[in-house]
């Protein structure tokens, strides 16, 4: 299994861009496991306003990171280190990387999460008549939303970056004191993302 950096998301490394590519990767795969109807098959990057959307988000969190001000969103990008990038080697490819570390190491991006604090969103707060929704999480204080975890289908390093996100989610609502990680998943296509 990789052995991921989890690190905050950067506008000057251009983690807005990999998100949405990261999207737009998991379409063929949700096309082959039956569940298209989670996100349809338009392209992210094609979608109106969504990549200016993700490029606000990921300013949010590095506002909220430097000064604890703002809407509380955390966003986090998991990447692996490599050795030689695929770009390097002759084989062309739109995957994000950078160069970070002393040794010269580049670190290829492979997922990313978004955690909120206090916040519910518009579709579960839609759906408060559902017996045992409201009751949950109305009033409810001391918690982090996993909002968005995804994955960069792309590549295979991406192999355990989602639980390493998660980990990540449960990593920060401890630091900030928070007592429950709350998250949704998409229980359409007979519950296969979720079973």
């Amino acid at each position: 299994m990789e052995k991921f950096n989890i690190r905050p998301a950067k506008i000057a490394f251009d983690d807005a861009g990999f998100i949405v590519s990261a999207f737009d990767s998991t379409l063929a795969h949700l096309e082959a496991i039956g569940s298209r109807e989670m996100w349809g098959s338009t392209p992210f990057s094609q979608k109106d306003g969504f990549a200016e959307e993700t490029i606000k988000d990921v300013q949010t969190s590095e506002a909220y990171h430097s000064t604890g001000e703002g809407d509380a969103l955390r966003i986090f990008i998991a990447e692996v280190r490599v050795e030689t990038p695929e770009w390097q080697s002759g084989f062309e490819t739109q995957l994000r990387y950078r160069v970070a570390d002393e040794k010269g190491y580049s670190h290829l991006s492979v997922g990313a999460a978004f955690i909120r604090e206090e916040w519910i969103p518009g579709h579960l707060k839609s759906q408060f008549e559902v017996q045992g929704i409201r009751e949950e999480l109305e009033g409810k204080e001391g918690f982090v939303f996993l909002d968005v975890v995804v994955t960069d289908y792309r590549t295979s390093h991406r192999k355990g970056a989602g639980k390493a996100l998660i980990q990540q989610a449960v990593d920060y609502g401890r630091s900030k004191r928070k007592k429950v990680l709350y998250l949704d998943a998409w229980s359409g296509n007979g519950r296969k993302l979720v079973g």
